[in-house]
C-alpha cells in the first residue's frame, strides 16, 4: 500500500562540536542521578505514610502525582540527551539486520491493536553503527505511534538498495505535520503539542536528524495528497 506520493527535501544544520557533545553528556548524566532521587523519595514518603496508616488521597495525592509526573518526564529527556550526545560515538558501522531490530523495537514501544506494521525489506540490513540503527528506527516508530489518531491504521517501513545508496522508508497515515512545521519538528526538545497532550521529550526527530548528519544521509519529505501521514524517506551511503 503505497499512501506517500510527492515530495519535499529538508536540509538540516550542521551537527553540534564534539565540545558541546560532551558537554551535554556530562550534564545529563550527572543531573539524571539526582532526578533519580526525586523520582524514589516521594515514594518513599508515600509507603512510610501508608505504614503509619495515612491514606494518600485528595489534594496530596494530587500532588504527588504531579511531582511523579513532572521528575519522570525530566528524567526521560535527561536520557535522551544522553543518548543524543552518543551518537555516532563508541560503536562501529555494521550491517543491522533490520527485520530484527524492527520486531526488538515493535515489543518494546508495543504498537496498539489496530494500526498495522508493514514491512518490506528488499534489502535486509543497514550499514550503520548498531546503537545508532536502533536510536533512529526507535525514534521513527515512536514518532508515528505517540502522534496517531482514531484513523491511524498504517505503519509501513521498507528498505531497499539504490545505485550506491541504502533507501529506508518509514510512513505512516496519521495526522500529519503540516509543511510549516516540518523543519521545527527535527528541532531539540520541541515538540508540536503540549507534552499534557502528547507525552515525550521533543528529542525523537533531532535524534534522527542527527544521524542522518553524521552517516552523510539525506531526507525526503513524502507527501501524500490526502494530506495525511508522515513519510520519511532517508538515502545512506553504502
Amino acid at each position: 500500500m503505497n499512501i506517500h506520493t510527492d515530495s519535499s527535501t529538508i536540509a538540516f544544520p550542521a551537527i553540534p562540536s564534539r565540545d558541546f557533545e560532551d558537554f551535554i553528556y556530562l550534564i545529563s548524566h550527572d543531573v539524571r542521578n539526582s532526578v533519580r532521587a526525586l523520582i524514589e523519595v516521594p515514594m518513599w514518603i508515600a509507603e512510610d505514610l501508608q505504614e503509619e496508616g495515612y491514606k494518600i488521597q485528595g489534594p496530596l495525592a494530587d500532588h504527588m502525582g504531579l511531582m511523579n509526573t513532572h521528575t519522570r518526564r525530566l528524567d526521560r529527556m535527561l536520557n535522551d540527551l544522553l543518548v543524543y550526545s552518543r551518537i555516532g560515538r563508541m560503536q562501529a558501522p555494521a550491517d543491522i539486520d533490520l527485520a530484527e531490530a524492527i520486531d526488538d523495537i515493535s515489543q518494546e514501544i508495543r504498537i496498539p491493536d489496530g494500526i498495522n506494521l508493514e514491512v518490506d525489506l528488499q534489502k535486509p540490513s543497514l550499514h550503520i553503527g548498531e546503537k545508532d540503527g536502533m536510536t533512529l528506527l526507535t525514534a521513527l516508530l515512536s514518532n508515528a505511534v505517540r502522534h496517531r489518531d482514531d484513523a491511524t491504521s498504517l505503519i509501513r517501513i521498507t528498505c531497499r538498495a539504490e545505485g550506491e545508496h541504502t533507501v529506508l522508508t518509514v510512513c505512516d497515515n496519521g495526522p500529519g505535520i503540516a509543511p510549516q512545521y516540518r523543519e521545527k519538528a527535527f528541532a531539540a526538545m520541541t515538540t508540536l503539542k503540549s507534552r499534557d497532550e502528547v507525552e515525550g521529550s521533543g528529542m525523537g526527530l533531532a535524534h534522527v536528524r542527527k544521524i542522518l548528519c553524521h552517516y552523510n544521509a539525506t531526507l525526503t519529505w513524502l507527501d501524500d495528497p490526502s494530506g495525511r501521514g508522515v513519510g520519511f524517506q532517508m538515502r545512506f551511503p553504502t
